[in-house]
């Protein structure tokens, strides 16, 4: 008898997808990919996060990695615009005479604060989705399933 709580009633057998891996590691794939093209491709990343999760999207057959691009699309995509505002916003505000240096610092706390979080959502959701294909974050999936 089964008694592991993450494998009860579920196959072994990974369903194939349209690239030809197995599921659970293309979409555990999806989620440092869009990681490190938000993160540390200059100008462009937060755009190509967008552009991976949403080709994912729209090309894929499967269920499931569809489900997982979208997911990676919204919260990558998101934060790196949100990392990328909080920059700009330190740069131009910096320069205030009188307030420009506690604006500065309060920016790069959230940025740094930011960039955490994005560490940290990619390891979580890279597992999850290796360990359960059908993981959604809970407020975001809402959204993702009237897309879908």
């Amino acid at each position: 008898m089964n008694r592991d709580p993450l494998t009860r009633s579920r196959s072994y057998a990974d369903t194939q997808t349209r690239l030809g891996l197995p599921e659970r590691v293309e979409g555990a794939l999806i989620y440092p990919l869009s990681l490190l093209l938000g993160l540390f491709v200059p100008v462009i990343g937060w755009i190509l996060a967008w552009l991976l999760g949403l080709g994912v999207f729209y090309f894929e057959r499967n269920r499931n990695v569809r489900r997982h691009g979208l997911q990676s699309a919204f919260v990558f995509g998101t934060l790196s615009v949100v990392l990328a505002v909080v920059g700009v916003l330190k740069l131009f505000l910096g320069g205030i005479f009188v307030i420009g240096g506690m604006i500065a610092f309060g920016l790069g706390l959230l940025s740094f604060v930011v960039f955490w979080v994005m560490i940290i959502l990619a390891v979580f959701l890279t597992v999850m989705a290796f360990m359960r294909p059908d993981y959604r974050l809970p407020y975001i999936s809402r959204l993702i399933d009237r897309m879908i």
